[in-house]
């Protein structure tokens, strides 16, 4: 395994060498750098810690991870070569990421892992129920005076970021934006598995 990620290194260099060079943090995410290692470069830039440069299509940080897409397409045309494979996948497996919490969720047919907003929906999808269990503590959550309520799952937001644009909802429920999702187009209403935005992937419904 060793020597197949060194194959997919080009080199190693210190911070100490990179801030030497004036290498800047924005220089090293073009370079497909990680975001926190860049954010640890800002940081302190005259540290031993090491920067993997990697060869063509590999990146992570030590070169580990590369797309399966043909290896000449831009970052752009991979996300959307991915959401526009998402169309021929039945509905109710999850292509997401998977709750954490719940260790001994049995779904039957259904091998695959409980998306984190599958629980608490009124719909069991453990064989024991597991993922319906205690979502009155959710519903119990109270908010602070400066902060706003979501509906689902008693998140709470700063109250600043409420009612601030149909386009930038904060409530995982989309709730913090209902009045005005109302009266335009929203995440809520559309085909979220086929649209390319972020805030489709941190959708509830």
């Amino acid at each position: 395994m060793s020597d197949i990620l060194n194959k997919n290194i080009v080199n190693k260099i210190s911070f100490k060498e990179l801030s030497e060079q004036s290498i800047t943090s924005e220089q090293l995410l073009n370079w497909s750098a990680p975001i926190d290692l860049a954010e640890r470069y800002e940081m302190n830039n005259h540290s031993s810690e090491l920067f993997y440069n990697c060869s063509s299509p590999w990146f992570g940080s030590k070169c580990q991870y590369r797309f399966v897409y043909n290896s000449f397409l831009s970052f752009d045309e991979i996300v959307e070569a991915s959401v526009n494979s998402r169309s021929g996948i039945v509905l109710n497996v999850s292509v997401t990421t998977c709750y954490r919490f719940l260790f001994d969720c049995n779904r039957g047919p259904w091998s695959l892992c409980l998306d984190w907003g599958q629980i608490c929906k009124s719909k069991v999808d453990c064989m024991k129920g597991e993922d319906e269990q205690w979502c009155e503590i959710l519903e119990m959550t109270t908010c602070a005076d400066d902060e706003y309520r979501c509906h689902y799952g008693g998140q709470c937001i700063p109250m600043v970021f409420a009612r601030d644009g149909y386009s930038t909802t904060d409530c995982l429920d989309g709730s913090d934006e209902v009045e005005l999702r109302s009266s335009s187009l929203s995440l809520a209403s559309i085909a979220c598995g086929q649209v390319i935005t972020f805030q489709c992937e941190e959708r509830i419904n």
